[in-house]
């Protein structure tokens, strides 16, 4: 009789040949391929989304099948393995699949990129190719591309680091990736509709490889609805941020952009084509290295243009520029300690060209160096400057005046600080006399004065003003101290 917790038939077995248990006996081993013909485990975790792995080994660039296991392409010359892998991808797919690559890899062609592909990591030297080609490329009609965590180098070549069409494009994203040494138009060249530039280093480097090369150029036709953000953008040898003619609803947001040898942000060019509804807030410009005065952030010949929460300082010319455009904001924003080169009339804090309809407020404009290179907070040039709204700037601590030119005649200025348009106060005629004069610590000669009496000796007062003071005077002398209320405003 067995014990309790024993089973004495255990103890009889004879091991795997025993009768009853023949039917669960399996020697094939369940980590070779026989055993699972459809799937190969892929080396790591990260290869499992992928359908192509790209690499080196020795001498040789290898594209390994992720569902295989298989080496499906091979070569000694990475261009061509890595454009056999792309195109080697399902064909007429509706859905994105992913191709990553390990080590460095020397590319003599150009790259291009097909639709629902995931572009993965890797390092791209260019060597030989083809002047003015982008080295990674996203062609026309091209949609749903990934480039994510890729380095390209494009080795003084005057060529565009990472391309993307502006004709049918839509749905590209760039994101985490370096673009250095890049030459021709800049080191992205964007123009797809929704697309997603972001958490990118874009640097020219010290060398001279182009002219124009603007850092990232969202271009016309097709760029709407593009988001450039968190971007690092050093040494641009034009624009670091260029948003070109034709462009509406894009987001330039939170770029720090670095010692730019021209202006910083640029949104507009020649006006040949609308542009429109752009947001541009939270990025840092810091110091441009241009001689002849680069600025900060310039709208140009723009509609309904928002400029908010930015940092600009140390510019060789304006900190902000607006010229003839109409519709747009300009608030909250740091302009300080530009001018660094004192060019010509643009060496202020905000710069306002032709521009009406627009509201300019609680910006800051200072310049705390010594010596002051910033002349002005806030300068309207010429005389095209009309129905705009200028509330709550501080524009004190500036070299040569705070707020100087031609506002236009249906322009609003309130409480501003550095720059007074609105005073009140209590005047007092003291016994015996006939006239006031006291300070009214405004900004220039008060256009408008209301008078409160509180008495009928001094009900018919009346004022007379200059640069500095207020007379008030009335007709007979008073028999005691009469006080007077008073409130001017000066609109220039």
């Amino acid at each position: 009789m067995a014990r309790f917790g024993v089973i004495d038939k255990h103890s009889r077995l004879k091991g795997l040949t025993d009768d009853d248990h023949t039917q669960y006996l399996n020697t094939a081993r369940h980590d070779l391929q026989a055993r699972h013909p459809y799937t190969v485990l892929p080396d790591n975790l990260a290869e499992q989304a992928a359908s192509y792995v790209v690499f080196k080994e020795n001498s040789t660039y290898k594209a390994k099948n992720c569902h295989t296991g298989a080496i499906d392409y091979s070569g000694t010359d990475a261009s061509t393995v890595i454009q056999a892998a792309l195109d080697g991808l399902t064909a007429g797919r509706t859905w994105k699949e992913k191709v990553i690559f390990k080590n460095d890899f020397t590319l003599t062609t150009q790259i291009k990129i097909p639709s629902y592909t995931v572009f993965k990591g890797g390092k791209f030297l260019a060597s030989g190719i083809t002047a003015h080609d982008d080295i990674i490329a996203v062609g026309t009609n091209i949609t749903d591309v990934d480039i994510i965590g890729v380095k390209v180098d494009v080795n003084g070549l005057d060529s565009v680091g990472i391309g993307v069409n502006a004709i049918g494009t839509e749905r590209i994203t760039v994101q985490d990736c370096e673009v250095r040494n890049y030459g021709y138009f800049g080191g992205m060249v964007f123009g797809a509709k929704y697309g997603l530039v972001k958490h990118n280093l874009v640097d020219y480097g010290t060398g001279v490889y182009s002219t124009y090369a603007r850092g990232i150029w969202l271009t016309s036709v097709n760029g709407r609805f593009i988001t450039v953000e968190d971007n690092i953008i050093l040494n641009s040898v034009k624009e670091s941020i260029f948003v070109e003619d034709g462009c509406m609803d894009d987001k330039i947001l939170n770029n720090y952009i670095y010692t730019p040898k021209h202006h910083g942000i640029v949104v507009g060019d020649a006006g040949v084509n609308p542009i429109e509804k752009h947001l541009v807030q939270g990025n840092t410009v810091y110091g441009s290295t241009e001689a002849t005065g680069g600025i900060g952030i310039y709208l140009n010949k723009v509609k309904e243009v928002e400029v908010k929460d930015n940092h600009v300082y140390l510019m060789d010319g304006s900190g902000i520029a607006v010229t003839s455009s109409e519709r747009c904001k300009i608030e909250d924003n740091f302009a300080f300690n530009n001018a660094q080169q004192k060019p010509a009339s643009y060496d202020q804090g905000i710069r306002l060209d032709a521009v009406t309809y627009s509201t300019i407020a609680r910006n800051h404009c200072f310049d705390n160096q010594t010596p002051k290179t910033q002349q002005h907070g806030i300068e309207f040039m010429g005389v095209a400057n009309d129905y705009n709204c200028i509330f709550d700037n501080d524009l004190r601590d500036n070299a040569n005046g705070n707020l100087v030119g031609t506002i236009g005649a249906n322009t609003k200025i309130r409480n501003n600080y550095g720059f007074v348009t609105e005073n009140s106060g209590t005047a007092t005629i003291l016994s015996g006399q006939t006239s006031v004069v006291f300070a009214h610590n405004l900004a220039g000669t008060p256009t408008f004065v209301v008078l409160g009496a509180t008495h009928a000796e001094v009900s018919d007062a009346i004022w007379s003003a200059d640069a500095t003071n207020i007379t008030l005077t009335v007709p007979s002398a008073v028999t005691a101290n009469r006080n007077i209320s008073w409130y001017a405003e000066y609109k220039p």
